[in-house]
C-alpha cells in the first residue's frame, strides 16, 4: 500500500488519537493503515538518506581540485 503523505497524516492522528473499541471504523483496516504509513516513512526516510548522501558526494566532488589540461592545441 503506497500512501500519499496526506493519507500518512490522516491515518496516524485518526488511529493515534482514540479507541478504535469506540469508534465505527474496523480495527483491523485502522492497524494496517498505522503499519502502511509506518512502512512508507521507513522507505521515505530511506530515500531522504540516500539523496543526502549523493548531495554530499555531488558537493564534494564539485570543490575537488581540477587537474589542468597540459596538452596544446597547437
Amino acid at each position: 500500500m503506497n500512501l500519499k503523505q496526506e493519507e500518512l497524516v490522516k491515518a496516524l492522528r485518526f488511529c493515534g488519537k482514540h479507541e478504535c473499541i469506540t469508534c465505527q471504523c474496523d480495527i483491523g483496516e485502522c492497524i494496517q493503515m498505522v503499519y502502511a504509513a509506518a512502512d512508507q516513512i521507513e522507505r521515505d526516510q530511506k530515500e531522504i538518506e540516500a539523496l543526502r548522501e549523493e548531495n554530499e558526494r555531488l558537493t564534494r566532488r564539485l570543490f575537488e581540485p581540477h587537474p589542468v589540461p597540459t596538452t596544446s592545441t597547437l
